[in-house]
C-alpha cells in the first residue's frame, strides 16, 4: 500500500528521507499496540 523509495538495508543510510521516516514510524506504533 505504500509506495517508498528506500529499500530496507538501505533505509538506515537514508534516515532522512520522508518515506523511510513514515516506516519507522508505522513500525514503531505498530510495536507499541502490540507490546
Amino acid at each position: 500500500m505504500w509506495h517508498v523509495t528506500c529499500s530496507w538495508p538501505d533505509s538506515i543510510m537514508q534516515i532522512n528521507s520522508f518515506s523511510c521516516i513514515c516506516i519507522y514510524i508505522f513500525i514503531y506504533f505498530v510495536l507499541m499496540l502490540l507490546f
